[in-house]
């Protein structure tokens, strides 16, 4: 792990391997991600940003670029028009009031236990704590299983609530194509998740919706 001046700081840098999850840096959904994370982190000290890196694949996902900037952040959509990597990230985020807190270990089922605990606990005091998988929270479909570091097991989730101090925790979730079924499958996520947060600890669960693209589940 090292540390940087310019209040940002960078870990396991030299584990980050080329080929790592790259087709989705700085699409539509990043920019709807770190616009709310830009919004959410006035009230705290930190930023981390758990990115939950994976090898690249052949689903064709990231390819929505060339968006407009609505009334989001023009310098978050200027910057992620023009760098494409997620070693950027801590230059977009530098400079802004706050620690930037890059976790870009790979990730693997394997060793997804190991993964979680090895965040730093300075990390998550005073801080958004960021989880960013693929797809989201897990669910009842076998394809979780069959790609499980696409998903944030709820298990994992809870034992990440149970260290944060004074902080907010978001997760990203990746909508369903059926419009209809949106609603229904947030309600039931929440629920789960609300259960299993609470055997750490009674929280607050929301989720926020960035449009038609994803919802965020924070729990704080």
């Amino acid at each position: 792990m090292q540390r940087s001046l310019a209040g940002v700081v960078f870990s396991y840098k030299a584990c980050y391997a080329d080929g790592m999850k790259n087709q989705y840096a700085g699409d539509v959904r990043d920019f709807y991600k770190y616009d709310l994370l830009l919004d959410l982190v006035q009230d705290y000290e930190q930023l981390t940003n758990v990115i939950m890196l994976t090898p690249n694949d052949q689903t064709g996902e990231g390819r929505k670029r060339g968006y407009s900037v609505g009334d989001r952040r023009a310098d978050l959509h200027a910057f992620l028009a023009t760098h494409n990597d997620v070693k950027n990230l801590p230059k977009l985020f530098t400079g802004r009031g706050f620690t930037y807190n890059h976790y870009d270990r790979p990730f693997a089922h394997e060793g997804r236990e190991d993964y979680f605990c090895s965040i730093p606990d300075g990390w998550l005091q005073n801080a958004v704590v960021f989880c960013d998988p693929d797809i989201g929270l897990e669910d009842d479909r076998a394809y979780s299983r069959k790609a499980p570091t696409k998903y944030i097991w709820f298990k994992e989730a809870a034992e990440l609530l149970g260290r944060i101090k004074d902080s907010c925790l978001v997760i990203y979730q990746h909508l369903t194509p059926d419009a209809n079924k949106r609603e229904q499958q947030m309600t039931a996520k929440v629920a789960r998740l609300e259960q299993e947060l609470n055997r750490v600890r009674p929280v607050n669960t929301t989720y926020l919706s960035g449009g038609d693209e994803q919802v965020r589940g924070r729990a704080g």
